[in-house]
């Protein structure tokens, strides 16, 4: 059975981790820093949390959440789209490091529409939803 590592990688990073068929996945997150706290700061911590995390049995699979275009982030600056890319990289280059090749990003709204009605959400809901 496929075992899948599963993130929406953020500041605070949501993850799931289950195997194809099986029962619920584990999932919870984690918060890479306080607000304020700087860049290395954060991609320290998520640098630290990957390497702790992928630990064997490894998954067959990562599927991250993609990044989205920094015109649509509306009210987010060019920071804090370059601190989310960082941490992109971070993680890619841990799985790379651990032998999990299989890494795999989702467009946002298929991964939100694979697990919400997007028609049944009142605008900026489905975030939270998801």
């Amino acid at each position: 059975m496929t075992d899948i590592l599963a993130l929406d990688i953020a500041t605070s990073c949501g993850w799931a981790r289950g195997r194809v068929g099986d029962e619920a996945p584990q999932c919870g997150s984690v918060r890479f820093g306080k607000p304020g706290a700087s860049q290395l700061a954060i991609c320290g911590n998520a640098l630290s949390w990957i390497i702790d995390t992928l630990t064997p049995p490894l998954p067959n699979l990562v599927a991250i959440e993609d990044l989205l275009p920094p015109q649509v982030t509306r009210g987010k600056s060019n920071t804090d789209h370059d601190l989310l890319a960082h941490l992109h990289g971070v993680i890619m280059g841990v799985c790379f490091l651990r032998g999990v090749y299989k890494v795999h990003k989702h467009p946002v709204m298929s991964v939100r529409a694979h697990f919400i009605d997007l028609r049944a959400c009142a605008k900026g809901e489905s975030k939270m939803m998801v």
